[in-house]
């Protein structure tokens, strides 16, 4: 009673009591377990847990708890391990079957997470969470069709705008034709007037929309307009999105270096780390004071090197309002955001004027359509002549490339061919990008490789 009520020192202080009275008492330990981990005491948490199970390998609940301790510790295996005896002992348990499914949705196992929620569903019709976990699934799948039927079940239990949201800009990985792409960009503006005429009421997109626009990018074509309304739709649905920190109203700054930040949740051995190494590594210290805004847990070289340039190291919280006003706290003259558009958290950001000046690149090579972004840097190399036509943001075009790559580390031997499997004479056509990329003009691409080299590989 007391650890429902919050007041979890003074139930810690009850149950070290209890146990100490009755050592033996399994249940007793479980719990002691269970406030252990709600005050982060976490390795004390495990002990418990375990003394439990030794004294009852039947008690469900303190594998149940084992198995969501091993998870907040990093411990996938063991978590999945533990969720399985839970299981093998209580085949129903709900919440051990949705938790059992977001691990292998982690973990990449989509087949095998698919058939977790799906017990739920069996079990309880109306499981909400399950029912948006599996949309979830099918929509990480590309099973666009599928996904927004199963939202669509969540919505007919209950009304909510953040899934009413998501559900209408859910799209497919991968297009059938050209035509395939021109009917879900019909159909998507349809939704998204719709939406845009209704008085919705979102109150942490991050959490409740939970989604951005990234497979717009690789439909080829002018995603401006579109992307304003859906920046619209989300504003009006959740007007503290466009927050504006004290220091921007106005304030005159104060001389100094400036103070720039640079924003990402792929800080490390990603696309997007690689491309901003070597711009944050380099940029000169006598004129920026530069601050790395990421989320906690990166620990390869790459997040090493842009962690060890960064005068000030800021994480990335899990609530909006806590993201803004941290960010906001920096006082920051220049907010770069690296991408915008695959991260939720830093696509929500966005929309908040943090800095006097926000700017984005190609990080993910699309217009954001959000009032408080700037602007947009890329390159004359790579925009069309009416590239500003396509940019919600004003487009700032540099001659090269803006980015700083280090040259990478070639073997002093190089392997043959033939080590990989491949004739001498062959010609190798190598396209090294991920389905989503291929749009289906380069079907067309690849079958006249085809045809027209016989030795095509």
């Amino acid at each position: 009673m007391l650890g429902q009520r919050g007041k979890l020192d003074e139930a810690l202080i009850f149950l070290e009591r209890a146990v100490n009275e009755s050592p033996k008492n399994s249940v007793y330990h479980c719990n002691l377990g269970v406030i252990e981990h709600n005050l982060k005491r976490l390795e004390q948490a495990k002990i418990s847990f375990l003394l439990a199970i030794n004294l009852n390998n039947q008690n469900v609940d303190a594998h149940y708890n084992l198995a969501k301790l091993y998870k907040e510790l990093g411990l996938t295996d063991a978590a999945l391990s533990s969720y399985g005896i839970v299981l093998s002992l209580e085949p129903s348990h709900l919440n051990a079957l949705i938790n059992l499914g977001n691990i292998l949705v982690d973990v990449g196992r989509l087949d095998d997470a698919i058939i977790q929620f799906k017990k739920v569903i069996e079990l309880n019709p109306k499981d909400t969470l399950a029912l948006v976990n599996l949309g979830n699934v099918y929509r990480r799948m590309g099973l666009a069709e599928k996904a927004m039927n199963t939202y669509g079940r969540v919505l007919s239990i209950h009304a909510h705008d953040g899934l009413r949201i998501r559900s209408a800009v859910t799209l497919p990985v991968v297009y059938k034709s050209l035509d395939h792409i021109k009917e879900v960009r019909e159909s998507l503006e349809l939704k998204l007037e719709k939406l845009l005429e209704e008085d919705l009421e979102v109150s942490d997109p991050s959490l409740e929309t939970s989604t951005t626009n990234f497979f717009l990018a690789y439909q080829n074509y002018n995603d401006r307009e579109l992307q304003e309304i859906i920046a619209n739709i989300h504003l009006n649905s959740c007007s503290r999105l466009g927050w504006t920190a004290p220091h921007c109203n106005g304030v005159k700054r104060e001389r100094g270096k400036i103070k720039i930040g640079f924003l990402s949740a792929y800080f490390y051995r990603h696309s997007v780390g690689r491309m901003m190494v070597g711009l944050i590594s380099q940029i000169p210290k006598n004129l920026f004071e530069v601050v790395v805004i990421t989320t906690k847990g990166q620990k390869d070289s790459i997040a090493l090197k842009i962690q060890g340039a960064a005068d000030h190291l800021v994480y990335i919280p899990e609530n909006l309002i806590e993201m803004q006003e941290e960010i906001g706290r920096q006082k920051l003259d220049v907010l770069f955001y690296a991408d915008i558009g695959m991260d939720v958290r830093s696509y929500f950001l966005a929309f908040a004027r943090l800095a006097p000046v926000q700017c984005l690149t190609w990080g993910h090579p699309d217009t954001t359509g959000i009032p408080n972004m700037d602007t947009f840097l890329s390159s004359s190399l790579i925009e069309p002549a009416d590239a500003k036509e396509h940019y919600s943001e004003n487009l700032y075009c540099f001659s090269t490339l803006p980015t700083f790559y280090y040259r990478p580390n070639i073997p002093e031997r190089l392997k043959s061919r033939t080590e990989f499997g491949f004739d001498e004479n062959q010609h190798i056509y190598f396209c090294p990008q991920s389905t989503i990329k291929f749009h289906p003009d380069v079907d067309k691409i690849f079958a006249q490789i085809l045809k027209g080299d016989q030795e095509a590989r």
